[in-house]
């Protein structure tokens, strides 16, 4: 927590399989302050193609553009990742 309040960019990758949008809610609640950019990856869509990426969003914690889905073991979405976060 010490290394996050000192950071200036914040990448809070979770399992989509295993998080609900409740409990991302509530760790964001808990990580973010005021002046922190933050990027939220939802990962493992592979495996939970069902998943729908609006159920994540929240209007005052988490926005479209903060959310990115990826597969990492598929490379979707990591060059995106890499190059609008660079």
């Amino acid at each position: 927590m010490a290394k996050i309040s000192e950071s200036s960019l914040l990448i809070y990758i979770f399992d989509v399989t295993e998080l609900s949008p409740e409990a991302l809610w509530k760790d964001l609640r808990q990580l973010i302050r005021e002046g922190l950019s933050y990027i939220v990856v939802a990962n493992k869509m592979d495996l939970n193609p069902y998943t729908e990426p609006s159920h994540f969003l929240h209007p005052e914690l988490l926005e479209k553009g903060q959310l990115v889905t990826t597969s990492a073991i598929h490379q979707m979405n990591i060059e995106y990742l890499k190059r609008e976060n660079a």
